[in-house]
């Protein structure tokens, strides 16, 4: 690192405090690779506090001083941007297509904007509106833009930690019928957004689909919440839908044991190479139809070991494709 003036050290001594960092000299000499002396650090400090900027000052337990701003101070210095913080925001951007026409996509377009306003020139991406450095080619994403008062409702609710009575049609169901939920998170599989919500009745927590929930209303509750566990949220799915855990192994052909390695399917997952160039794998899944749908869409290219529940239904399935095409 070259020579730094005392201007450039003292806008980099900000940058790091507008962060929520608490900082030492003798971090501050770490963080200019020990080119400046913590003696003049010190006076840096010092400077910056005779310039009227509020730095509240104590000590750590080797009696150093730690500077750091007052908590309303600290949105006052904005953080410099660099080029690659930028560009992950971009390509975040492209893999939020369920978002596409909502508020959250026009408010993710702000907030863009706002950084690129605030970063150096050679940090800015020179693209086309129409240019993108990263897309998403899933498709079948459900259009939830006709959804957005729904969706700030139930984020809303999800923030401020706030019973919600619903009014949710489920698959089949001509009417909807009243719920009384508790709002833990979203997650999207599949082009689809599904609230995760604690429904009492069944004293557990259940997936619904966003657009099959006709109305959301603030509700109140004296039901105890337990806590959620994203983790054990998904060690107890494939996919959306939990049930009764099984173990499933799975032979995956040779041709195809490139596509399965250094690859998440489930948190629970055991891959083993097999003599042939295959692969085993195992996982403690429930039978869900996302399962079976999964296995289906990889044809000849894994082939169902256990248990005898599952092959039996893979049969079936392709017993009644192969109906449909027989006459």
């Amino acid at each position: 690192m070259g020579e730094i003036s005392s201007l450039h050290r003292a806008i980099r001594i900000l940058e790091l405090l507008s962060m929520g960092r608490n900082v030492t000299a003798s971090e501050l000499y770490r963080e200019f690779d020990g080119t400046i002396t913590i003696r003049t650090l010190q006076r840096d400090m010092i400077a910056i506090q005779e310039a009227g900027i509020p730095l509240l000052c104590s000590k750590n337990a080797t009696k150093e001083n730690v500077w750091s701003f007052p908590r309303d101070y600290r949105g006052m210095v904005l953080p410099s941007i660099h080029r690659n913080e930028l560009l992950s925001l971009y390509m975040l951007k492209a893999y939020l297509q369920e978002f596409r026409g909502t508020h959250i996509e026009k408010n993710l377009a702000s907030v863009i904007e706002k950084l690129e306003d605030m970063a150096p020139g050679e940090v800015y991406l020179e693209l086309d509106n129409n240019e993108e450095i990263l897309w998403d080619q899933d498709f079948g994403a459900y259009d939830y833009s006709r959804l957005n008062d729904l969706l700030n409702r139930v984020i809303e609710a999800i923030i401020h930690t706030q019973w919600l009575t619903i009014s949710y049609r489920g698959r089949g169901e001509a009417n909807g019928k009243s719920l009384t939920v508790f709002p833990y998170r979203l997650f999207s599989y599949n082009g689809t957004i599904y609230l995760v919500a604690y429904l009492p009745r069944y004293q557990k927590a259940i997936s619904l689909v966003l657009q099959r929930i006709i109305s959301a209303e603030a509700a109140e509750s004296d039901h105890p919440v337990p806590p959620f566990d994203v983790q054990s949220y998904r060690l107890d799915r494939f996919g959306v839908y939990g049930g009764e855990i099984k173990t499933v192994r799975l032979h995956i052909a040779p041709d195809y044991a490139i596509y399965f390695g250094n690859r998440a399917w489930h948190p629970s997952q055991k891959a083993q190479t097999t003599k042939d160039g295959g692969m085993i794998l195992e996982m403690e899944v429930p039978l869900s139809p996302e399962l079976v749908t999964w296995i289906l869409g990889w044809h000849e290219g894994i082939r169902v070991l256990a248990p005898d529940e599952l092959i039996d239904t893979i049969k079936d399935k392709i017993k009644g494709m192969a109906h449909l095409y027989n006459g």
